[in-house]
């Protein structure tokens, strides 16, 4: 399904390879729009996705990200607004040099796009600065840390020490809450750790009361909103 929206997008940027020209101009536009509008179909599916396919672990994760993907859509739209500008509608004055020096050093800059990649970065950096927090405070445990991470796929791992450290869970609550997290009831949690069901429920019990909630759903949303 990738290749199938990949490779008609990468042959239409190869036959719109600016040239020279009047001509070359308008297929400039285009070249850099079919780009553009490709930024807005990133978004789009990661929209339509959030709607019809995400986990509801994933919608809980992701709704803490809907103000930088509100950002990122008006940012591209403002791409495309930028590069119409530069490409099709801006017209130097030979006349003038410093204007004209001037226009030229934007239309080399794509503020927009600059501005885009930012709030990317800056997204990417808020998303994962748990991971360093959780070096910072537990410089012994990033190895520990980042063995479960390479084992699992995710950073489930350093997540649980930020909520353990924010809620004051102890080591066994914390491998009880994981567990949790990735879907066992108490009998499977009491098979894992090696311990009887009664203490898994006793476990259970006091991490409610530390989070502040009252079952299973209420810890997992207060989890992944947090």
């Amino acid at each position: 399904m990738l290749g199938l929206a990949i490779v008609p997008f990468s042959i239409l940027q190869l036959v719109l390879v600016p040239r020279s020209g009047a001509a070359g101009e308008m297929q400039q536009y285009l070249f850099w729009l079919t780009r553009d509008l490709g930024n807005v179909g990133c978004l789009a599916y990661a929209a339509w996705h959030y709607r019809h396919r995400a986990t509801r672990v994933e919608k809980l994760d992701l709704d803490r990200s809907k103000l930088f993907w509100k950002v990122a859509l008006v940012l591209a739209f403002c791409v495309i607004a930028e590069d119409t500008y530069m490409i099709l509608l801006c017209r130097p004055d030979s006349q003038n040099p410093v204007i004209s020096l001037f226009l030229w050093y934007l239309s080399e800059r794509n503020i927009s796009e600059s501005v885009l990649l930012v709030a990317c970065a800056v997204q990417l950096f808020c998303q994962f600065s748990h991971i360093l927090r959780v070096y910072a405070r537990h410089p012994r445990a990033d190895e520990d840390v980042a063995a479960e991470s390479a084992r699992s796929g995710d950073d489930l791992a350093s997540r649980v020490v930020i909520f353990a450290d924010a809620h004051k869970l102890s080591r066994r609550e914390q491998e009880v809450l994981t567990l949790v997290l990735k879907g066992n009831d108490a009998q499977n949690i009491a098979s894992e750790l090696v311990i009887s069901p009664g203490t898994v429920k006793a476990h259970l019990h006091r991490i409610y009361v530390k989070s502040g909630v009252s079952n299973r759903d209420d810890l997992i949303d207060a989890f992944w909103r947090s």
